[in-house]
Order: structure tokens, then sequence, then C-alpha cells
């Protein structure tokens, strides 16, 4: 997966209304015993605003935050043992006493911050009204991979993807789908910034789509084949500008991705308009990982054109007030291990030195078995994202003009 993309890129191990008013079912024909079921979605996360999108699960009758994550598929819970030493912060954790264990080996799941060291067990896990008995959960017992949440808020992952390292196991939307419980096999998301999500607030809709959150028809994006069960669909350009950079490739959609990832090639016509700097990003478990930070009168003082993704021969647009990610402090410098030219850590030091912005985008070279791209919260700001598992056929993203609060 590419969880929290700027945070957790997955690597190797690689997660009730009524009809018809304003929910939309995409089969008429199928057996439905419940109503789409919406979770309300946290936008306004501590210290990660606006990055992560939080919402409740309830196991052995405890209630969890997770990120609900397009980027991989595994449900992840810190285990009873894992202290604040070990990587979790957070006091709700899963406990398996009594539980049976599926493995007496520990499985590590491998992120861009590092690796959560999990055993594997079998409970009920409950999102709104609907529980799913014998869904996998993976307890942390050492996460090193959940230090960058810190106080976030956040437990655990639920993973939405159905990408599988090993066959026997099923992520959640395996089980889910085939128990036809849900009136389509699809799911929806609204994220929105915290602000915005003070009039409209962010939300998942199971089995359905809220069509009060969009505007006009979908743009559907086939998934690209040879990448069974993940979100990744056609890439073939890039635009910026009057700059266009062939690409030919595909990308994943995915609502955990703090920060987009490409190429330097790729972003260079960005890079040049701002006048940004490179910098590393000091992450165990990567390697090559580079941040662009600019000042951030640029981002005001001189026209920025959007920039337009060919996905799927769809253009698909994001405004240059998605180019900044926020203002760099000392805090998150110190964090998320990036090293900085002298330049840019002398004004962070002085009260009266310039103030410097992060770019949304980052750049790390294609690694086997990962996609090479990766569009994540820069770009589902301004769309209705669906996915699907049945249109015309085929397993599809689908986007909608997001309604912007009024």
């Amino acid at each position: 997966m590419y969880f929290l993309s700027a945070l957790f890129l997955f690597t190797h191990a690689s997660l009730g209304l009524a009809f018809p008013s304003k929910f939309s079912r995409q089969s008429a024909s199928q057996n439905v015993e419940n109503q789409p079921i919406t979770i309300p979605l946290n936008s306004c996360t501590p210290d990660l605003q606006d990055a992560i999108h939080s919402g409740p699960i309830v196991v052995q009758g405890k209630t969890f935050k997770v990120l609900f994550d397009t980027g991989s598929q595994y449900l992840v819970l810190p285990g009873e043992g894992c202290s604040a030493q070990d990587g979790c912060f957070r006091s709700t954790k899963y406990n398996s006493i009594g539980m049976t264990r599926v493995s007496n080996k520990p499985f590590t799941l491998e992120y861009i911050a590092g690796p959560v060291e999990t055993y594997q067990y079998m409970d009920t896990l409950k999102i709104g009204k609907l529980a799913m008995a014998d869904t996998e959960v993976y307890s942390g017992v050492n996460a090193t991979g959940f230090r960058v949440l810190g106080n976030s808020g956040i437990d655990g992952i639920l993973g939405l993807s159905t990408q599988r390292s090993f066959e026997k196991s099923k992520s959640f939307i395996e089980r889910l789908f085939p128990t036809h419980r849900l009136p389509s096999n699809e799911f929806c998301f609204a994220l929105n910034t915290c602000r915005e999500s003070k009039r409209n607030p962010s939300e998942l809709t199971l089995g359905g789509r809220n069509i009060s959150k969009y505007i006009g028809n979908m743009i559907t994006l086939p998934l690209v084949d040879n990448h069974k069960g993940k979100w990744t669909v056609p890439l073939n350009s890039i635009t910026v500008g009057n700059t266009t950079t062939s690409i030919d490739s595909y990308a994943l959609i995915d609502t955990g991705a703090y920060e987009s990832i490409t190429s330097k090639a790729v972003l260079a016509p960005i890079v040049e308009v701002l006048g940004a700097l490179p910098f590393l990003m000091l992450i165990s478990g990567t390697s090559n990982v580079t941040g662009y930070a600019f000042p951030c009168r640029r981002a005001f003082s001189i026209h920025l054109p959007p920039i337009s993704l060919d996905l799927a021969s769809q253009p698909i647009f994001i405004p240059p007030s998605h180019f900044i990610k926020y203002v760099l402090t000392v805090r998150n410098v110190m964090r998320f291990n990036m090293s900085l030219p002298l330049t840019i850590m002398d004004d962070l030091y002085n009260p009266q030195g310039q103030d410097w912005c992060m770019l949304s985008f980052i750049a790390q070279e294609a690694q086997a078995g990962l996609s090479p791209n990766t569009l994540g919260i820069e770009l589902l700001r301004n769309w209705y994202a669906c996915f699907s598992e049945d249109v015309r056929g085929r397993r599809a993203v689908m986007l909608g003009r997001k309604i912007r609060p009024g």
C-alpha cells in the first residue's frame, strides 16, 4: 500500500440511509438486506489536520479510531502489550486474550516510517450497524511504523484494498462484498478540509453513494488489469501550465496518502515554477525520498498553473491551492526526519526568517511491486470518489465533482 505516503509508504506485506433520496445504488437487481452505511470522518486530526480522515470501528466492544485506507488491505490495531515506547501512543488497545491466533509466527508489515510487528487473530468487526464475524485483526506488538502518528488521535488502520500477499487470507472488503448485505459493492468518500467539514462533514459510505455530495455525472476510471485488487488506474501524462510530461504508467488512488508520490522528472516543471529546493526525508525502511520546500510567499505572489492529470484519457485537475502541504516548522522537520538545506533551517530558527512551505508532492523512484505513482488527498479534496467492484462488469474508481460547502 501507500498509506500516508509521505509517512507510511506500504512495501512488502503489502485495509443507513433509505433509498432513493440522496443515496443511489448501482444494481437494482441485487438482493438488498441492509441500507448503505455512512461513517462520519474526522478531518480535524491534531498535528495532521486535513491530512488524515479517521472514523470509528468497534472490536470487542471498544471503539477504535482508524484511517480508512484504499492503499492497504489489513486491519491493524495496537495490541495490549504495545507501549508508547514500542510506538503505540494511544490507550485503546486490542485484547487478544482468549482469541485464536492464526499463526504463532509474527507477521511484519513494512511502512515508510518503519515496521509494525503483528500477530494475526480472527474477531468480529462492527462498523456502523454492520457486524462482520471472522475478520482478520493484526495486533501490533512493536509498532515503529506508528510512531509518526504521535498525537494524531489515530488508533489503527482499516485497509480497503483487496490485493493480498498470500492466498488464504481475505481482507475486510473481500469478506464483505460477497455477503450481499449492502445494496451495492462499492464504497465512497467525501473528504473535506477541517474548515469545510464544520459545515459539510467528511464521510465514508459503504454500499452506495451520497448523491448530495457531488454534481453532474461521475467519471469512470477502469482499473489497471495487471494490478488486481489494487485501486490503480492508467496515468498517461501530467500537464503543468503548457508543459506536458508523458508517463504512460499507472497511479494508485489512495485515501491514506498524505502526499502524492511520483518521480523527480514528473515534478520538475512544478519545482521550476515554484523555485522549490529539494531535501531528503530520512525515513526508515526506504530510500531516495525527496521532498521540496519553497518560500510560502511565492505561492501567493506568482500565478501558479493548475496540474492536469490524464487518468484513463480523462483530464483531472488539481488546483494550485493544493500544491501546499503545510508551513514548515522545527517541530515537523524533526518529527518527519527532514534533512533541510541550512538556508531553510536558519529561517526556521529565526523569528524574523521567511516562512517555507512543503510541496504536496514528494519524489521517489519506482520500487519492485509498488505503484510508481500515488495520488492522495490533494486529488480527493476536489472529487467525490467511489471505489466500485462492478461498473459494467469491471472494477473502477469513479470521480464526481464535489459540491463545495456554501
